[in-house]
């Protein structure tokens, strides 16, 4: 048996824990180009935030990049005529 030291494994719990609480990125590998809104909500589930232009709208995600991380990140989907225009990891 290895010795884990306690602060180790409150890490791997806590970056577990975002990851069931957050999803990954990965769960952008579920999605298409042409998808309807309502089918991403089914995979996505409800976005952090939307926003709105003449164009479409964007649904706001926040993901951990993988299962063990320090912090979500930022994604999105754009919607033009309530379909998946575009997708991804919003680049700062």
């Amino acid at each position: 048996m290895t010795y884990r030291s306690p602060l180790a494994v409150a890490c791997m719990l806590l970056g577990g824990c975002q990851a069931m609480m957050y999803g990954t990125g990965a769960d952008m590998n579920t999605l298409a180009l042409g998808m309807p809104r309502a089918e991403v909500l089914q995979k996505l589930g409800q976005p952090n935030s939307t926003s709105a232009n003449a164009m479409g709208e964007t649904l706001h995600y926040r993901k951990m990049e993988r299962a063990l991380g320090w912090s979500p990140t930022d994604y999105f989907v754009r919607l033009e005529a309530g379909k998946v225009v575009e997708f991804g990891r919003r680049n700062d």
